[in-house]
Order: C-alpha cells, then sequence, then structure tokens
C-alpha cells in the first residue's frame, strides 16, 4: 500500500513537470516569435540569433523549473536560479 502511494505521489510529479515543460516550450516559442517581430520591425540586424538565444533561455528556465519539480538536483537548481538573478540584477 505505501509502495503505491509514493508511486502514484510521484506520477502526479511527472505529470506536474510535462505540464510544466509543455507551457514552457509553448512561452519560449511565443517570446521568439514576439522578440523577432519587434525586431524585424525597426530593421534589426541578427534577428535569428537573438531568436535563438530568446527560445534557450526561456526553455533553459523551463527546465530548471521541471527539474526542481521533480525533485531532481535540488540544491544545485535553486543556485543556478540565485547565480543567474544575481547576474542579472
Amino acid at each position: 500500500m505505501f509502495a503505491c502511494e509514493v508511486v502514484l505521489g510521484y506520477l502526479l510529479q511527472v505529470f506536474a513537470a510535462a505540464l510544466i515543460l509543455f507551457v514552457g516550450v509553448l512561452v519560449a516559442q511565443l517570446a521568439k516569435d514576439l522578440l523577432m517581430g519587434a525586431l524585424r520591425g525597426v530593421g534589426s540586424k541578427n534577428v535569428e540569433m537573438y531568436g535563438k538565444l530568446t527560445y534557450a533561455l526561456v526553455l533553459a528556465f523551463s527546465i530548471m523549473a521541471v527539474l526542481n519539480q521533480l525533485r531532481i538536483a535540488d540544491e544545485l537548481v535553486e543556485i543556478l536560479f540565485m547565480g543567474i538573478v544575481f547576474a542579472l540584477s
């Protein structure tokens, strides 16, 4: 009975992680498209590079959220997130 509860509990975490990743991919694509459209509108160079960079950064945050949800390398993910926030501030 205990093993069944543990497995079902973890399956819920896996489902939530898959949902987080799915939404992250959608948001990453939306951010990429919006940024590329705005940059093309002002005639900027290297539009594709900025679009790919935006997509990768949003996806990286999504993957960190997935790892945190699955309780994989909790401390490492938190340290990476704090380091990124500190670097951006």
